[in-house]
């Protein structure tokens, strides 16, 4: 069983308190998985329901463990069987200590436990499945042509069109890698790393002159931010993902001109040139 933890526990960056952030999630939550919501006892701000809630959205019926961390022997209080009303798929809260590791053991046989019963574990899948996907894992690039894809697949006695779909669209859900199969652009790639995405998205949100504009920029402004090898040939591809995923949308009438509502002022609306066509500097971005 440890060997099935190791294949299906991913863990994700700490978003605590960079709400800005929070958009990127669509990139690596997916469904098939199990969920564990880390929670600091020396904080009471916690919302709960806003990150069951993205679990929900991303992870679909994917079931979820509220892990406790004790701070100092504090015990925080949560009202399980409230949240559980709401969410269904909330399995329990376990309580642990993560500076000395007290009530470890538990947290590990539960998560165990848990995988085991995931829907596809025990399933049987082909050999060559798991020889494309090691292929797939094994790879140190970020991204791979889907086209090469194909040739692993057909290295590996995968060859039928649907098989291949089928086999991505699974891929995809476990988190071994990131296709967008419906979108012409995307579809041609798939993402072996998806911090490789992530990080091209924080760069731009971080970037000195779209924080400035208040989340406008334009192509000319990407060729600047992503310069680096990485990145250089994967502009539009990354524009896309972006674009797909409202991190930013075409400013009317502007050619080329894109605006991250994340960056939009929360002040209310000026009259110093950051109010351009229709575009108000007082909207408030939708979180998810």
């Amino acid at each position: 069983m440890q060997a099935t933890v190791k294949i299906l526990l991913r863990i994700f960056g700490d978003f605590g308190g960079q709400e800005i952030y929070h958009i990127t999630h669509q990139f690596v939550l997916t469904k098939r998985s199990l969920y564990l919501l880390v929670v600091d006892d020396r904080k009471e701000d916690t919302d709960f329901y806003y990150w069951l809630h993205i679990i929900e959205l991303l992870g679909g019926t994917s079931p979820v463990i509220i892990v406790k961390n004790e701070k100092q022997d504090r015990h925080r209080e949560i009202d399980d069987n409230q949240l559980r009303i709401r969410f269904p798929h909330l399995l329990s809260s376990k309580i642990v200590n993560l500076a000395t590791n007290r009530r470890f053991e538990d947290l590990a046989s539960e998560v165990c436990n848990r995988i085991a019963q995931l829907p596809q574990i025990g399933t049987p899948l082909p050999k060559n499945w798991v020889e494309v996907r090691r292929t797939l894992e094994q790879d140190p690039r970020n991204t791979i042509g889907f086209d090469e894809y194909a040739g692993i697949c057909e290295k590996n006695g995968v060859v039928t069109p649907h098989d291949k779909t089928t086999l991505i669209e699974y891929l995809h859900d476990l988190g071994v890698c990131l296709h967008f199969g419906q979108d012409a652009i995307l579809k041609r790639i798939l993402i072996l790393k998806p911090r490789w995405a992530t990080e091209a998205v924080y760069s731009v949100l971080d970037n000195k002159k779209v924080i400035e504009h208040f989340g406008e920029f334009s192509k000319n402004d990407l060729s600047v931010i992503w310069t680096e090898p990485e990145y250089r040939e994967m502009r539009d591809e990354l524009l896309r993902l972006m674009l797909n995923f409202n991190i930013c949308y075409p400013v009317p009438d502007l050619a080329d001109t894109y605006i991250a509502p994340q960056r939009l002022s929360a002040t209310g609306p000026t009259t110093t040139g950051n109010q351009r066509k229709g575009l108000c500097t007082s909207v408030r971005p939708i979180q998810i």
